[in-house]
């Protein structure tokens, strides 16, 4: 996923001052793209800490500009991307797919599953509820785990019950669902934020930098 602000800047240079040299002007228009840039990172940035769930500080951090316009070239151009590795999973979230399981299934927790998440919302891990269901899945205790379907008129689901009431026989909770895959909420439209900042911001960009280079001369 990428916004470029790329150099179809034709119209623009004619608003500007005639006798503007070009390489004044590739220098006021890297500045106003790279202004831009910023801009758009900071207004993704933005939305996903709005819109998702405690994102972790690496994951809002992973939208970056990967491409600065140089002044000095006349192939101008900048580009907002999502770090590869952030992009695999924060493209369901911007695309609302399906995503289908790697493996053979996919832990989907339910809302009593919950209580066991870490700060990120994530409840799966060594240390978590999945980390620790071989030592209970063999036990009658109360709130001790297991993995697979119950037995009887069970629901059928594949996944981690959990025994409750006494010595376990009060019945069972289902803390993770197994299913074939997920689909995904669209949660971010990526393209459009990019593109209404470049809409409402980058001509202002562009006056800002050419009254500061004039001042400059």
């Amino acid at each position: 996923m990428r916004i470029t602000l790329k150099d179809n800047l034709k119209d623009v240079k004619r608003q500007l001052n005639k006798k503007l040299r070009t390489k004044d002007f590739n220098k006021i228009m890297a500045k106003a793209m790279n202004f831009t840039g910023e801009k758009i990172v900071n207004a993704e940035r933005a939305h996903l800490i709005k819109k998702l769930d405690r994102p972790k500080p690496q994951t809002v951090q992973s939208i970056i500009i990967t491409r600065f316009a140089k002044g000095e070239s006349n192939k101008l151009g900048m580009r907002v991307s999502v770090k590869p590795w952030a992009e695999e999973y924060l493209h369901y979230i911007y695309s609302g797919d399906i995503e289908p399981a790697r493996r053979n299934m996919y832990a989907s927790p339910t809302r009593e599953g919950l209580e066991y998440e870490n700060k990120f919302g994530n409840i799966i891990g060594q240390k978590g509820l999945m980390g620790k269901i071989k030592p209970t899945e063999k036990s009658g205790r109360a709130n001790s785990r297991f993995i697979g379907k119950p037995k009887g008129k069970g629901s059928g689901v594949y996944g981690v019950w959990r025994r409750t009431g006494k010595k376990g026989k009060g019945g069972l909770d289902l803390l993770v669902a197994f299913t074939p895959f997920i689909k995904h909420k669209k949660f971010i439209d990526f393209f459009k934020v990019g593109e209404m900042v470049v809409k409402n911001n980058f001509h202002k960009e562009v006056n800002k930098q050419y009254k500061r280079h004039l001042s400059k001369r």
